[in-house]
This record gives C-alpha cells, sequence and structure tokens, in this order.
C-alpha cells in the first residue's frame, strides 16, 4: 500500500500471481496516518487534513537494484501555514516534503535509505536504456528561471 513502507512481492505461476512476502522499508521519520473504525470515516479524513502523510511513490528497478521512491511525510507540527492559493500551498508542502530513494538489492536487503533528490525536481518514474533515473525540474521550486523543460539523468552508482 502507498501509505506504508512496505513492498509486496509476488511470483507469476501460471496464469496469475502468488504473494509470496511483504518487505518492510525501514524509513526514519516515516509520518504514518492514524488508523480509525470503519464506521468513522469522518475522522480518519480530519486527521489528515492537519497532517501529510508519508508515500512510497514508486518502486524503479535499476541493474540489479530496486529503488524505491518516497516522501516521509509531514507531521503536524511542521505543517506549513495554510495560505489560500492553492499553487502556494502545494508548493510549500512539496518544499517541506522531498523525495528520497531508498536502495535494496535484489534480495531486498536494504542498502541506504534518505538519499535526497535535487530539491526543485519532482520524483522519478522513469528509468531510461541507460539505467538512469530522469526527473524533471519544478520551476516553481527553483531560483532560476529555464528557457523551457529541464531534465536532470541521476545514476545509481555503488561504492
Amino acid at each position: 500500500m502507498k501509505f506504508r513502507p512496505e513492498i509486496y512481492v509476488y511470483q507469476k505461476n501460471g496464469v496469475g500471481y502468488e504473494y509470496l512476502k511483504t518487505i518492510e522499508v525501514d524509513i526514519p521519520d516515516w509520518v504514518s496516518y492514524d488508523p480509525v473504525e470503519k464506521d468513522n470515516s469522518a475522522q480518519f479524513y480530519n486527521g489528515m487534513l492537519s497532517k501529510q502523510v508519508g508515500v512510497v511513490s514508486d518502486i524503479l528497478k535499476v541493474d540489479d537494484f530496486f529503488v524505491v521512491i518516497y516522501s516521509k511525510g509531514i507531521p503536524e507540527e511542521k505543517m506549513p501555514i495554510d495560505v489560500n492559493d492553492s499553487n502556494t500551498r502545494a508548493l510549500s508542502r512539496r518544499k517541506a516534503n522531498p523525495f528520497y530513494a531508498a536502495i535494496l538489492d535484489q534480495d531486498f536487503k536494504q542498502l541506504a535509505t534518505d538519499i535526497q533528490f535535487p530539491a526543485s525536481s519532482n520524483f522519478p518514474n522513469v528509468v531510461n536504456k541507460d539505467g538512469e533515473l530522469v526527473v524533471s525540474k519544478i520551476a516553481g521550486m527553483s531560483e532560476t528561471e529555464d528557457d523551457g523543460i529541464v531534465l536532470y539523468k541521476l545514476r545509481l552508482e555503488v561504492e
């Protein structure tokens, strides 16, 4: 589920898929949602207004590694002050909740966590044929003005 730092592993068998296991991704300072009773869903949504929960945005395969793309969320005490302008509000929340990567090997052993993407970039959701993560620049989060779309190509390096 995208609101939990977990990966569900399945294996293709015949015409379907078989669940194998759940991998917990250890992410420090992850902001979780507060579960509520099923008959009190309004309380769940009200609680979600006071904070922004962490989200696993994507899982990408790069060579022999899995790259888990996530944002940690924003706890209630650090939520930016709401403004009337929805674009300003979205940018302030985005700045307070950057995207990171966790790296797992092919056996799902976690090798690295909290690798931050460039501050003015969107989260990656594309791996090109050269194994590079391709991310776009968010113009509203940059202090420089560009003459078009800016794409960053990021490479995973093993030390």
